[in-house]
């Protein structure tokens, strides 16, 4: 999720880079479901977790044809 929303946020993600832990992509919540569901996913169930650094929990099932 995205880091960048709050003190904390930011300061937990440079220490996590600090320790040699990097993020490849930091989105919003409805980019990151947004992008399950392009890349073939369903999103069955989704919860943000607030944390020092906020995360998403999704359960997914893949989308068949027909």
């Amino acid at each position: 999720m995205n880091h960048g929303t709050g003190f904390g946020g930011r300061f937990w993600s440079c220490v996590l880079k600090l320790a040699g832990i990097r993020f490849e992509h930091q989105w919003t919540a409805e980019e990151y479901l947004t992008w399950l569901d392009v890349h073939g996913w369903r999103v069955v169930f989704s919860k943000e977790l607030s944390a020092r650094i906020t995360m998403m929990y999704a359960e997914c099932e893949w989308k068949t044809e027909g």
